[in-house]
């Protein structure tokens, strides 16, 4: 009766330390993805931002 109570305990442990690493891995991802979105976004709006003053510049000189 104790052997099988210490396993059960021990594979509750093993699963609880299993879905706490994966819910881990799930928050690190998160945030990189966050990141990465938010850096794409500030890119874009650099790019945006150049290229219509390039446009600006070169309609405005005639070039």
């Amino acid at each position: 009766m104790s052997l099988f109570q210490e396993s059960e305990n021990r594979e509750r442990q093993l699963v609880d330390e299993a879905e706490q690493q994966s819910r881990s891995e799930q928050s690190g991802t998160k945030n990189r993805d966050r990141k990465v979105v938010g850096f794409l976004y500030v890119a874009l709006g650099y790019l945006k931002v150049f290229g219509t003053l390039k446009f600006r510049v070169r309609s405005h000189f005639k070039i």
